[in-house]
């Protein structure tokens, strides 16, 4: 729009602007031109209509087709369907764009699932691409592995393995299950860890994540908490114990009996 945030400056010729002592003939011309800016700036920033085209390359038609693609300019749409891998938008045949999510490192293309079909989306066109606002978060499963630092001779087998993942942009919630049914050793030595995570946190300086857990199978004298830690751009998540007079130690596999049942859940967030 030509409009102004000045309301002084808004005195061009009817139905473009209401100029000082214009004729009454170009009042009704203004109104009905701010009733349609208005009707128009409400379909597009409300979920008004629904994408059609297909999952990866969608279109949104409004009812007035924008004359161009504006930096700037906010569309809201009903998803017509669940995107697969990298999406575009392509609005009254403007030409498809690109539609980006946030990272730490800039807009980034979709990879499947931020938009869901019967969702509701609003994204942001930067003069480049579509940013998707709101992408529906992550979800997934992964399959956790117990060993220590060197595995030796260790033995595991599971009554229960169960791992789940929920990413939201650039912070990922962790949960994990694991009962043995199964669990010896005589060889193995250092820390206790956890494979098979399906993010490598951040690469940033002395970065720790610390969680919380509920657990059995670990007898480390004087030590009452164990909690679950992953360290800077290291996806093996290794486990260390608090207690009241003790300094913190890594849990290891001289903490662990052979023999006996192991039992961690817990939960930790951090930061890819």
């Amino acid at each position: 729009t030509s409009w102004s945030e000045t309301d002084a400056s808004n005195n061009s010729a009817a139905p473009a602007g209401a100029p000082e002592g214009m004729a009454f003939s170009g009042v009704n011309d203004v109104i009905r031109a701010i009733m349609g800016g208005a009707a128009r700036l409400y379909n597009r920033d409300h979920p008004v209509k629904t994408t059609g085209g297909a999952a990866n390359v969608q279109t949104l038609t409004l009812d007035t087709a924008p004359a161009s693609y504006i930096a700037g300019q906010r569309y809201a749409f009903k998803a017509g369907f669940t995107n697969t891998a990298a999406v575009t938008l392509n609005v009254n045949s403007l030409g498809a764009k690109n539609i980006y999510v946030n990272t730490s490192a800039g807009p980034a293309a979709c990879k499947g699932g931020e938009i869901i079909a019967n969702g509701i989306y609003v994204c942001d066109y930067d003069g480049t691409q579509f940013v998707l606002l709101n992408p529906t978060p992550e979800q997934g499963s992964w399959t956790p592995a117990l060993t220590f630092a060197t595995a030796g001779n260790l033995s595991v087998a599971y009554s229960l393995r169960v791992g789940t993942y929920q990413r939201i942009g650039n912070y990922v919630t962790l949960q994990f299950d694991i009962i043995t049914s199964t669990f010896t050793h005589t060889t193995a030595s250092g820390s206790l860890q956890v494979t098979g995570l399906p993010f490598t946190p951040v690469t940033l300086t002395n970065y720790q994540a610390v969680g919380s857990m509920d657990w059995q199978g670990i007898t480390k004298a004087n030590y009452t908490s164990v909690v679950p830690l992953l360290n800077s751009n290291d996806a093996t998540m290794i486990f260390t114990a608090s207690g009241s007079g003790q300094s913190i130690s890594a849990v290891a596999a001289a903490d662990m009996p052979t023999g006996g049942t192991v039992f961690l859940r817990g939960t930790i967030v951090y930061r890819i």
